[in-house]
């Protein structure tokens, strides 16, 4: 079984039929847990005895279960109390597809109250095979449960929230991970107003929670030498600095930055980008929204044009519970959006794309006005502002005058937006800027927010265009030697499904040589990649470095946000620690 529809029919006459054989006292619960939590009972009998109907949400223990906390969540015979004192002797079994994925549940709520009156004559019917109580909590929704699992986790620390120490309150944010409570929708939340702390604390929090769990033998290990490769390490001070430097430096012109997070497809580091400043961040993709909604943030851009009903229906649905903004660059596109939310009655705030010139998607620049107004007068659409991507550009050309670039930008799409406020749109956001052109765009007058998303990383690209110096590039590859064929070579465990090619050697304005910058060997250069293998020439001072087979290297890739997304992994660097961490917003296409 795959799902519980499969069986849909046999099980809901189980239920029906565990209730009939057992009398009124009896409540059989049939769960869905492959859709939303809030909603996961789709039968029920019986159901007077917890108070709950189809559509109620389920218990916490099922939510542990889900959570992983226990290896077999099935819980046979154990007692349990309602909200208006009554006892049950209660039984959980979970249902699981081939793959071992739980799919469902079957809970029987047998109400004993009566019987335990008569205890002395019905002793063999009422005593539980487990002997001790377990505390579950029956509600009609998840807001009950979740207030329910806060006042738990608080009665377990203690103390009230106003005299809690940060060790406190994260042993608090740990109990309520264990207890499943991050599971429910909005549970962060409301748990960071309960807590009064920052998104960005309480996912803090969690990860280090995460750590001490893990140990070193997890998560953390001690030295480089630990390591597998090929693998993407991260220095996270550079990284600190980074996002600093650079919110500090557009927060001077006024102008709100929104980074990008195709570099790092990481929620936490997206968080983090906001608590130095940033208004939310920009994605490309539906599903990149909703990995990092699911990770606290919340508002984002998706800078795309969503041209699909489905992507469009869960673009509102992701709207409801976030400050969303989609990109439009089309007739065929808005009409789209406007069906879609005029079927679901909502309504989305977009951003109309401009090709200023980089030929990708983006109404041409001369037709923008007209696409603007149609856009404009459709009731379910909410034409905000308009953005661009248009790299480091100068006159139509690639350029490494990034400032004279950005300028240019910034200048364009200023004159744009104030002609379609002569035309009576109200545009409000010009949002403009690649990490290139991000500092000199936001000087603009006129600009009102900027989308840089390398600098958070930077890479050999972004050093050949003077943006940074080597030193400053927070992402390395690390690759081990695995052969040396002849003096003037060295082959190592990285290829093209390690390092990104989009950026290629020796092409104009970069002039980059080789596909990577290999630290501390100035004269070898990465030549050239088959899929497992990189091929690394050795002239006279790297020859002279005697390297050896099993030998580590360290390799700045030429473009680091398309490197990343080749790996279900990085390893978080600061000092002489080293931690995992999955990307989770990795291959997220759709």
């Amino acid at each position: 079984m795959e799902s519980i529809q499969d069986e849909f029919g046999f099980l809901t006459d189980l239920v029906t039929g565990l209730a009939a054989q057992f009398g009124d006292n009896c409540e059989v619960v049939l769960h869905d847990l492959t859709g939303p939590y809030d909603s996961s009972i789709v039968a029920i009998a019986n159901g007077h005895i917890t108070g709950r109907k189809v559509g109620d949400p389920g218990t916490n223990l099922g939510l542990e279960l889900l959570r992983g906390n226990h290896v077999n969540g099935n819980k046979f015979n154990y007692l349990t109390q309602t909200k208006d004192g009554r006892i049950l002797r209660s039984s959980s079994m979970y249902m699981k597809n081939k793959a071992g994925t739980i799919i469902g549940s079957l809970c029987i709520n047998y109400d004993i109250t009566e019987l335990m009156i008569a205890e002395k004559t019905l002793q063999t019917l009422i005593r539980p095979g487990e002997q001790t109580e377990v505390k579950e909590s029956f509600v009609t929704s998840v807001s009950d449960l979740l207030d329910a699992l806060i006042q738990e986790a608080q009665e377990q620390v203690g103390k009230p929230v106003a005299v809690m120490t940060k060790e406190d309150k994260m042993r608090m944010i740990q109990l309520l991970d264990a207890k499943g409570a991050f599971l429910i929708k909005k549970g962060g939340e409301k748990i960071c107003t309960y807590l009064n702390i920052s998104k960005y604390t309480l996912y803090s929090h969690l990860e280090e929670g995460q750590k001490r769990r893990e140990g070193e033998c997890g998560r953390m290990m001690k030295t480089l030498e630990n390591l597998e490769t090929p693998c993407l390490l991260i220095d996270t001070e550079r990284m600190d600095r980074n996002i600093q430097a650079m919110a500090d430096v557009i927060n001077k012109h006024h102008v709100k930055l929104r980074p990008h997070a195709k570099t790092h497809k990481l929620p936490s580091v997206a968080l983090q980008q906001i608590e130095a400043g940033a208004v939310g961040i920009t994605v490309a993709k539906v599903s990149e929204a909703e990995v990092m909604a699911a990770g606290g943030v919340t508002n984002i851009f998706i800078a795309y044009p969503l041209v699909t009903a489905s992507k469009i229906e869960r673009a509102i649905r992701l709207s409801e519970q976030i400050e969303l903004i989609v990109g439009v660059d089309s007739l065929a596109g808005a009409q789209q959006l406007e069906q879609c939310a005029s079927r679901l009655g909502q309504s989305l705030q977009v951003r109309l794309e401009i090709d200023t010139g980089f030929r990708r998607t983006g109404v041409l620049y001369e037709q923008a006005s007209a696409l603007a107004a149609k856009i404009a007068r459709m009731p379910h659409l909410r034409l905000t502002g308009i953005y661009t991507f248009r790299g480091s550009l100068l006159a139509g050309k690639p350029t490494l005058d990034v400032a004279a670039a950005g300028q240019e930008e910034g200048t364009l799409m200023v004159q744009l937006a104030e002609r379609l406020r002569a035309q009576g749109i109200a545009i409000t956001d010009v949002s403009v800027g690649s990490t290139p052109t991000a500092a000199s765009a936001a000087a603009v007058e006129g600009v009102t927010e900027v989308r840089p998303g390398t600098y958070v990383f930077y890479d050999r690209m972004q050093a050949r265009l003077g943006l940074c110096g080597i030193e400053d590039c927070a992402g390395s590859m690390l690759v081990t030697v695995v052969s040396r064929p002849s003096a003037d070579l060295a082959i190592i465990d990285g290829g093209s499904k390690t390092f990104a090619t989009d950026v290629q050697p020796d092409t104009n304005p970069l002039q980059l040589r080789g596909f990577g910058h290999i630290m501390n060997l100035e004269d070898a250069l990465l030549v050239r990649l088959s899929e497992e293998h990189g091929m690394v020439e050795l002239g006279p001072i790297a020859q002279a470095a005697n390297i050896q087979v099993g030998d580590k290297l360290r390799i700045i890739p030429n473009h680091i946000c398309s490197t990343v997304n080749l790996h279900n992994q990085v390893i978080m660097q600061r000092g002489d620690a080293y931690e995992r961490l999955p990307v989770l917003a990795r291959g997220m296409l759709e």
